[in-house]
């Protein structure tokens, strides 16, 4: 049974048990000597996955192995017993309360989800909301027009700001107002201009479940849209709703039905015109986006929290695992 376990990221995962186990070649056990805490050992491991993970050796069909010889040459700063019990205690405090964060915030998303399946589906109205919602489709609220290519080495640090497809993907979710990408003023000469309220959905994918991912442009400067972005110009609706109503999964289902291709997926303006949504008036628009960017804020000031608490873990464990400082 296993007592307390790690697997980050690009690194090997590494348990405790208390009670004999069987294992095979994949696994290695490590066995203390007397007087070498396990929750001792385990933190060294975990502060150490970079620099044990140079020791790794390339395996079959892309996978790595640590060798045994290696990782028992590897030399660890040992205090005395008393002191590995302190260190792992004050350690483990930490991680109860990044365990904490991460609990509240899976649980604040929850609240999101459960939020926007009642307020975009006319479920549940906000106070003082009874007109009914219009069904319309795309191409009846707004213009549409087709990003330009902009070359990967085409960006630059300096200039006006764009957005590239993959962006939508990748860096952004529903909205945006300082892209991180900037192109010099000869590339933007070329590229689609968009204004502030525009709706940018990405043209091609990998996937027919992805497709057609937008983003609000909310930002004051002058930006341009790179290729692959299909651009919606509405007319009298609230962007910032507009944003996270497209992305939901009524939405997207209609989205998927539109799109072409195997390998490389992609939407066309004319297909994301025929999208059949129900709008409410801007008002209500305005009241639902409000009501769901305050719990974004809300996500988004724990995550920094958690963040913040996880570069303090790290900064203690240099500390402390390498005896730098000593606790009282």
């Amino acid at each position: 049974m296993v007592v307390r376990g790690m697997s980050l990221a690009h690194s090997f995962p590494v348990a405790i048990v208390d009670k004999p186990v069987a294992f095979n070649q994949d696994l290695k056990a490590f066995v203390p000597n007397a007087g070498v805490d396990s929750e001792f050992v385990l933190r060294w491991l975990e502060f150490n996955q970079s620099r044990l993970l140079l020791l790794a050796t390339e395996a079959t069909h892309g996978t790595k192995r640590m060798p045994t010889n290696d990782l028992l040459a590897s030399h660890v700063l040992l205090p005395n017993p008393p002191e590995q019990r302190e260190i792992t205690e004050v350690l483990s405090d930490v991680d109860g309360l990044l365990a904490a964060l991460e609990e509240l915030i899976a649980k604040k998303k929850a609240i999101k989800q459960a939020a926007m399946q009642q307020l975009l589906t006319s479920l549940v109205r906000l106070p003082g909301f009874t007109d009914e919602w219009q069904i319309l489709r795309l191409g009846n609220i707004g213009s549409f027009s087709k990003g330009s290519g902009i070359k990967r080495d085409e960006v630059s640090q300096e200039g006006f700001p764009c957005i590239r497809y993959g962006e939508i993907y990748t860096t952004y979710e529903t909205r945006v107002a300082d892209p991180v990408t900037r192109i010099p003023s000869e590339i933007a000469a070329s590229a689609l201009a968009i204004k502030t309220g525009d709706i940018l959905f990405a043209g091609s994918g990998e996937t027919a479940e992805e497709i057609g991912r937008c983003i609000a442009y909310l930002g004051e400067d002058q930006a341009y849209a790179g290729g692959d972005i299909v651009v919606l110009t509405p007319i009298s609706q609230n962007s910032l709703f507009l944003g996270y109503f497209l992305n939901y999964t009524t939405v997207v289902a209609q989205k998927s039905r539109m799109a072409q291709g195997d390998a490389v997926v992609h939407i066309s303006a004319a297909n994301l015109a025929k999208v059949e949504i129900s709008l409410p008036t801007f008002v209500e628009q305005e009241a639902i986006a409000t009501v769901l960017l305050d719990m974004d804020a809300e996500i988004t000031a724990l995550e920094r929290r958690r963040d913040k608490v996880r570069a303090i873990k790290q900064g203690m464990m240099e500390q402390l695992l390498t005896g730098r400082v000593r606790l009282v």
